[in-house]
């Protein structure tokens, strides 16, 4: 099985910005926020690539300019591109083609209306999305696994869709 993942994006003025080569090059690769998991499948999609099996999204910010605390550093990060640019904005992209996704939020991350917009989108456009909503006040709580029961629940919910989609099984069937 072969894993695509995207990993925390370097800072906007990190010599390494830029580094997007290919189908990618117009991925603004380096934005530390949660869209670049959608970004690089809508970059496959345009490109004609296969899509991986599946995403997973652990609380995707992907309304860059919804928040007026973000707003100046993603200005500022996208320069001339465009904000609306549907690979940057994946709330104003046609997402059918794109793989099954599992959302996983918090019910108190300020991103949770990004991850609730991106599953309604999603399967408005015929993808099997899913979105679990977990009663926690903080932002990418999966990594808290080791004392907070929500988090160790989200991972197992994780692994099993991990195993659902290497399985070749339809992750709208169930996999909790």
């Amino acid at each position: 099985m072969k894993v695509v993942a995207t990993i925390r994006a370097l800072q906007a003025d990190h010599p390494g910005k830029g580094l997007c080569r290919g189908p990618f090059s117009t991925l603004p690769c380096t934005l530390d926020v949660g869209f670049p998991a959608v970004s690089v499948l809508l970059a496959l999609k345009a490109a004609g690539l296969p899509q991986p099996a599946g995403a997973l999204l652990f609380c995707p910010g992907v309304d860059l300019l919804r928040s007026p605390k973000t707003r100046p550093n993603t200005e500022a990060y996208l320069g001339a591109h465009p904000p609306d640019d549907p690979v940057v904005s994946p709330l104003t992209a046609d997402l059918a083609g794109l793989p099954p996704m599992l959302v996983q939020v918090a019910t108190g991350d300020e991103w949770c209306e990004d991850g609730k917009a991106l599953v309604a989108r999603a399967r408005e456009h015929g993808v099997d999305a899913r979105l679990e909503l977990y009663p926690v006040g903080t932002h990418v709580f999966q990594v808290f696994w080791s004392f907070l029961p929500e988090a160790r629940e989200a991972l197992e919910q994780a692994g099993r869709f991990i195993d659902a989609i290497a399985a070749g099984r339809d992750a709208a069937a169930g996999f909790g």
